[in-house]
């Protein structure tokens, strides 16, 4: 007897939940967001044009187009200019990312960017939302390196990281 009770008892509750789930799908089918304000700032499509560089004696610049991966559109994108430090060989080296001391600048909404007033020299450059994320740009599947001269803009064009 107790057994049928103890049953009947999971059974019925059983039979409310599902009940009171199927009733609170059909209130509202539209889900509740998760933050009243959007976490992220969004740049707006109607970015302004950059202005032109005004550098100072000695020091240079680097301008761009990046073109962010689909996974990237709606987040804030930086790029920072990595010293590089050659080992002799073209294009050998190594180089570190650390975004406290390292020249950056925000993607706007086209993805230009500018890098101003940066130490002549060479650079490798890398892009992401968060420097755990960012990934140096890339020419035939090797990290490009960038020199840089004194008084100087450098303009990369448009790089696809799409």
């Amino acid at each position: 007897m107790r057994r049928r009770i103890f049953y009947l008892i999971i059974i019925i509750g059983l039979i409310v939940t599902v009940t009171s789930c199927k009733s609170t799908e059909n209130e509202s089918s539209v889900p509740t967001p998760m933050f009243s304000e959007s976490p992220i700032a969004r740049p707006s499509p109607t970015a302004a044009a950059l202005s032109p560089m005004t550098l100072e004696p000695g020091l240079s610049g680097i301008t761009g187009i990046i073109l962010v991966k689909s996974a990237w559109q709606d987040r804030e994108v930086t790029i920072y200019a990595s010293p590089f430090y050659s080992t002799g060989s073209e294009n050998k080296g190594f180089f570190v990312l650390e975004p406290s001391i390292h020249p950056s600048s925000k993607l706007n909404a086209r993805g230009e960017f500018q890098l101003e007033n940066i130490e002549p020299g060479l650079y490798v450059l890398i892009v992401g939302p968060m420097p755990d994320e960012a990934i140096a740009v890339q020419k035939s599947g090797d990290i490009e390196v960038f020199s840089v001269n004194a008084n100087e803009v450098l303009d990369i064009g448009k790089k696809d990281f799409r």
